[in-house]
């Protein structure tokens, strides 16, 4: 195998229920310690057969992903609240 292509074994696809796990231990605590990752194993049984290392690039990916979704919402709310001002706005000019 090339050094191009990727190795598969390293990579991880987490299911939707993981997922979940993770994004509610993310909500409370964004950059966990080393013994936290640790303990999320021991102690979310949807997360045992991940290793530490995977857990830790998890939430280095989603804190890489963070400014993103934000830009991304402040982009709809913008687009939203003028296409709601435009709905306001008459064809004569006058505002409702």
């Amino acid at each position: 195998m090339g050094e191009s292509q990727m190795d598969c074994s390293k990579y991880v696809r987490y299911t939707a229920e993981q997922v979940e796990a993770l994004e509610r231990v993310y909500a409370e605590c964004p950059k966990p310690s080393s013994s936290r990752r640790q303990q999320l194993i021991r102690d979310i049984p949807i997360l045992s057969n991940i290793e530490p290392k995977q857990i830790k690039v998890w939430f280095q990916n989603r804190s890489r992903a963070e400014p993103k979704k934000k830009i991304r919402s402040n982009r709809y709310l913008t687009l939203k609240i003028a296409s709601q001002i435009k709905i306001l706005v008459c064809f004569d000019g006058t505002i409702l």
